[in-house]
């Protein structure tokens, strides 16, 4: 489905959240307090298929995909090598350490997150217009990916795993 609000949806978890997180809006939204730490989705992404969901962020806020046996809410997303993040204000896409993106966002900016799980691959987007030039990470092990999410420092993020219309279609073959 494209994020037309039927079916059983993904929230960000609060069992897998650091306490300085505050989850609201039905879990929808994080307010980051002082310290950087990263939150969670509620359900691994499916491990063939192709999917997609978006996040309204402040400031560097970073979304991406973590291996589900590696979530760890006191490790930000894309330190580990099981995590893959993107930095969108600062244009730096993280795994393990950093490289740079095309295009950078701005606060209120809507950051796209597109997974091939059947080809490995992983791709983001600011403002429907993607932030690299091809797959900012191809080769992606297979497993169980949460959405995850760094943030702190007053850095604040809204999500959207398809419980309402995305802002964006997302791109061709991708569900909610």
């Amino acid at each position: 489905d494209s994020g037309n609000g039927v079916g059983n949806y993904c929230t960000l978890n609060p069992l897998i959240a650091n306490s300085t997180n505050t989850l609201s809006d039905g879990n929808l939204y994080v307010d980051g307090y002082t310290a950087y730490s990263s939150v969670f989705g509620t359900m691994a992404m499916p491990s063939s298929g192709k999917w997609y969901f978006e996040c309204n962020i402040t400031a560097n806020a970073i979304p991406g995909i973590t291996l589900a046996s590696a979530a760890d809410p006191d490790e930000y997303v894309g330190e580990a090598s099981e995590s893959y993040g993107f930095d969108a204000t600062n244009g730096a896409f993280y795994n393990a350490g950093a490289t740079n993106s095309d295009i950078s966002a701005s606060a209120g900016d809507i950051v796209s997150v597109a997974y091939d799980a059947d080809g490995g691959n992983l791709k983001f987007y600011i403002n429907n217009v993607s932030a690299s030039s091809g797959n900012a990470f191809t080769s992606i092990p297979s497993g169980d990916y949460l959405p995850a999410f760094r943030n702190g420092n007053s850095e604040d993020i809204t999500v959207n795993f398809g419980q309402r219309a995305f802002a964006y279609t997302p791109p061709t073959g991708y569900k909610a």
